[in-house]
Order: C-alpha cells, then structure tokens, then sequence
C-alpha cells in the first residue's frame, strides 16, 4: 500500500494530464474548422448590422470529411442560411484529425452572425 501512496504522489497529474491533451487538441481542432468555414463565408454584404443568427451543425470524420450538415437554427432568411451553408460545404474536407487525437466522429456547431458593420 505504501509503494501505490508513494507512486501516486510521483505521478499525481497522469491521468489529468491525459485528458488535457486530447482536450487542448481538440480545441484546437475544432477552432481551425471553424476559422476555415468562417473564412469561406461569402455573406452578402445587404446583411451587414443585422440581428441575424444561424446555427449549422455537421459531423467531422478523422479523415476531415464533413457529413450531417443541418441548421440547428435559421436565421429566417434564405439567402443568409443559403450562405452559411455554402460556406460549410466550400470547406469541406477540412484537414484530417491531428496524430494524436482520439478518431472518434466529432458532433459541431457553428454560429454565424454578421458583423456589425
């Protein structure tokens, strides 16, 4: 029992440094995805300071194939969530999951709002 005290005082963070990891690197993944669909987002310019809010929702494969695309929310315009939805499938694939990640499908959303001007 003093041997296990002993190598769970010398090793204290293993397990929580584990999942920190896969944490941080999805993260990161998952913000990549959502910088290049933002960065193909043509929105027209006429919904410039609009209170317009779309939510798309997609799966994203470990070979970075986007699947599942669908609105979790619509803004009430068609040409704006034509735009959003344009942007998502411009972008797909995106770049395969990272060496170390878990490959295991991952469920996102996005939420594309216009700037304010």
């Amino acid at each position: 029992m003093e041997k296990q005290q002993q190598a769970a005082k010398a090793f204290p963070c293993k397990q929580v440094y584990n999942a920190t990891l896969q944490e941080d690197l999805l993260r990161e993944y998952i913000t990549e995805i959502g910088t290049k669909c933002k960065n193909n987002w043509a929105m027209p310019v006429r919904f410039v300071g609009q209170d317009l809010e779309a939510i798309i929702f997609f799966k994203v494969h470990p070979d970075g194939s986007l699947t599942d695309i669908y609105f979790d929310k619509r803004s009430g315009s068609t040409d704006y969530d034509g735009s959003v939805e344009k942007a998502v499938k411009k972008s797909n694939p995106v770049c395969p999951f990272p060496e170390n990640l878990e490959k295991t499908p991952i469920e996102m959303a996005i939420r594309f709002q216009p700037p304010n001007k």
